[in-house]
């Protein structure tokens, strides 16, 4: 397993290699939870990806 702190940037990487893999090998599909499509275009591919990373926000803790 990589370091916590690089679990997103993995995760993304592996995203991309995967969604990647399946333009080449022609298997991909539509994106169905939105009207943004990759269209088989591995940029657009990426943004779509950016788009669809859960960004964490969390409220800060405060001392009791």
């Amino acid at each position: 397993m990589p370091p916590i702190d690089s679990l997103a940037e993995v995760s993304r990487r592996v995203a991309i290699a995967v969604g990647r893999t399946a333009i080449h090998k022609n298997i991909s599909g539509t994106y169905a939870f939105g009207s943004f499509q990759h269209n088989n275009d591995e940029d657009r591919l990426k943004l779509l990806i950016e788009k669809m990373i859960w960004k964490p926000v969390y409220l800060p803790l405060i001392p009791s």
